[in-house]
């Protein structure tokens, strides 16, 4: 790893692979930063700037492969919060009342970055703000097995969105994560060992279970030799025994030998399978889920609107569920950085497919919802720009917001801008098989919720004040 002298710890990071360094290189690094930043806490001074591009680095002689971290900007920084860099923004930064533990989670954020390589939050600037304030993030080791658990739990608390309920100070976030740090990973089993006395070291082989045996039948046999002199063998065979095993091993190898002819065309076509899905086990996969989903569609749906109209008194109506124009319309009126919804009412499904065609006229996304229940339900949304969201949703939680999928996946399988989209979710127990325009675009597995009310839901950014679209063809198909 090679460094220079006063280049950004943001610039040294852009030159290393993904991977390149350990669990305990990254915890060192926390643990130099959180060093400074805890000097500035201990003097009521709070950065509130910290991103990598803020520390600079130089050679480091006790680990030449990695470098020193200078922390910029040592007195507090002038600068409005608007000049800090959104990725690493703190809830309580966003409305502009930083504390000591602000430094803590961005730098929390900092040690998820080089844990994952993933940021845990993306989007634009007002995605962002969104997600700190509601979002909870998923767990690093969600994106490395790698990772312990118990680094997971340090850097979680450490981006908890209250101050008060992350560490005390970014020295002990610090110590925990170094400590974490140290619990080993699980390992593979070795075939030698070693067990140390008082008086020597041997090594012990490790015997499988066949062998074990054979070594404890030889010992049987020298044991009764020893102890019966007048015995010359042990378990000898006559000649007629022996002409009748050799006939028996025979016929064995010619059943065999049929077997092998009879099944060579089915091996081949399961290698070729196998082959297949090895070449290109994504497509394989998606193709594979792409038939399921056409299988359960092709079948006479339990329940189909059209919601052309209310005509079946079925679905919400009023100021922000309207019909018309010959389509379902959710609105949000006049509200920055809000969602509404509109339900199908008295149908609680359970194990189901849901789909229905959305098309975003106005707001930041737009989607489906399913096993509604009051304050608790699951979210498949999508933006115009070409991403999409499943979250799980719980208005009485203080972290209303979990993803399933990372926030704002994208797809190439979105029709972009105002164009029709038809949203598919197949939800089998805690299984979420999730489809747009008949394509795979993944899966989850969540049993938060059971059954519930279906509906659709829409959302504004905290810049617009108004969001609508249009849902049409809802259907419900058993599964």
């Amino acid at each position: 790893m090679t460094m220079h002298s006063g280049e950004s710890f943001l610039d040294w990071l852009r030159q290393q692979a993904p991977d390149t360094l350990s669990i305990r290189d990254i915890a060192h690094l926390v643990h130099q930063a959180a060093d400074a930043l805890q000097d500035m806490h201990n003097h009521s001074k709070v950065h509130r700037h910290v991103a990598p591009a803020n520390f600079f680095i130089h050679p480091n002689k006790t680990y030449p492969d990695l470098p020193n971290l200078l922390l910029t900007g040592s007195e507090q920084s002038s600068h409005t919060e608007a000049a800090a860099n959104p990725l690493y923004m703190a809830p309580e930064q966003w409305y502009g009342t930083p504390v000591p533990a602000t430094d803590q989670y961005a730098l929390a954020i900092i040690a998820y970055q080089l844990l994952t390589w993933h940021s845990p939050f993306q989007g634009t600037w007002d995605q962002l703000r969104y997600q700190h304030l509601q979002v909870m993030p998923q767990p690093p080791g969600v994106f490395s097995a790698r990772i312990p658990s118990a680094v997971d739990a340090v850097i979680l608390r450490a981006l908890s969105k209250k101050p008060e309920d992350r560490f005390p100070s970014i020295a002990a976030f610090a110590g925990a994560f170094l400590q974490a740090a140290q619990v080993p990973s699980p390992t593979s089993n070795a075939s030698m060992f070693e067990t140390r006395g008082t008086t020597e070291s041997r090594k012990v082989g490790i015997i499988s279970q066949p062998a074990r045996a054979v070594a404890s039948y030889r010992e049987q046999s020298v044991a009764a030799r020893t102890t019966n002199s007048n015995v010359m063998y042990i378990n000898r065979i006559s000649p007629s025994s022996q002409i009748r095993e050799l006939l028996l091993l025979g016929l064995v190898f010619l059943l065999v030998i049929g077997c092998i002819g009879l099944g060579f065309s089915a091996i081949v076509k399961r290698n070729q399978t196998a082959l297949n899905l090895i070449q290109d086990p994504t497509n394989a996969v998606a193709t594979s889920e792409a038939q399921y989903a056409a299988t359960i569609t092709s079948r006479t749906p339990i329940f189909a609107d059209s919601l052309s109209s209310n005509a079946s008194h079925h679905w919400d109506e009023g100021a922000t569920c309207v019909f018309k124009d010959g389509t379902y319309h959710v609105l949000v009126l006049d509200h920055p950085g809000r969602l509404d919804l509109c339900r199908l009412r008295d149908m609680t499904l359970a194990n189901v497919a849901v789909q229905v065609d959305v098309s975003f006229l106005s707001g930041d996304h737009a989607g489906l919802i399913f096993r509604y229940n009051h304050t608790k339900w699951y979210s498949f949304e999508v933006f115009p720009n070409g991403a999409f969201n499943v979250l799980r949703f719980d208005a009485k939680a203080e972290v209303r917001l979990t993803p399933l999928l990372p926030f704002g996946t994208r797809s190439t399988a979105i029709a972009t801008g105002s164009q029709k989209n038809t949203l598919l979710v197949i939800a089998n127990g805690p299984d979420i098989k999730l489809y747009i325009n008949s394509v795979f675009v993944g899966e989850v597995r969540d049993s938060a919720y059971a059954n519930g009310l279906p509906g659709f839901v829409v959302v504004t950014s905290t810049t617009e004040t108004n969001g609508d679209a249009s849902f049409s063809n809802f259907k419900v198909y058993k599964l």
